[in-house]
């Protein structure tokens, strides 16, 4: 049986509220960046929009290159503020980091297809936010290194349900950090 998202194109819900209340302004969060928080990256019937949480340094026009950051938690938890890389933005590089889809939501590879849409967004962004598109490099730790690094191995091919509006745009990265990921996954 498809699967909805198969069946119907994805809604713009956010398009239909007030862009006050579904992008507010940027907020000082960490020093020397401009923080967007809680950023929807993609949406699929059947499932709550993806979010990332996007800091871009202050100060300069850009274009930033970006690091798209997946957090750790053994693949059953984490959130986009966990992790390593909140010194970036004050040395000039953009974070864009994700909330994926964890274990008890979807099976492998699923995740991946979060991240690969996530860099997607960030390509397709760029501009809005002064971010540049052809320098983008992903960095995950533990799960999220795993899932990072599975995300840039494929390349243009998606290994499961390739989802999101922006698939226009490539998912393919310039580099890639595997921050303690996992060797391989009994």
């Amino acid at each position: 049986m498809p699967h909805p998202s198969e069946l119907l194109p994805p809604q713009d819900y956010a398009a239909m509220a007030p862009r006050a209340l579904t992008e507010p302004h940027a907020v000082a969060a960490l020093p020397g960046a401009l923080s967007h928080l809680n950023l929807a990256y993609a949406t699929m019937i059947g499932w709550r929009p993806l979010r990332l949480d996007l800091h871009v340094p202050a100060g300069s026009p850009g274009p930033h290159p970006v690091v798209v950051y997946a957090h750790g938690g053994s693949f059953v938890g984490g959130i986009p503020a966990l992790g390593p890389w909140t010194s970036l933005p004050v040395q000039g590089i953009a974070v864009a980091s994700v909330a994926y889809r964890l274990a008890g939501e979807v099976p492998f590879p699923e995740p991946v297809e979060d991240l690969r849409a996530a860099i997607r967004w960030v390509r397709a962004a760029a501009p809005r936010f002064g971010l540049d598109p052809a320098r983008v490099a992903g960095w995950g730790s533990s799960a999220g290194g795993y899932l990072m690094t599975m995300a840039a191995l494929a390349g243009e091919t998606a290994l499961g349900r390739e989802f999101g509006e922006h698939r226009d745009h490539s998912p393919m990265l310039s580099a890639v950090v595997d921050h303690y990921g996992l060797e391989r996954v009994c």
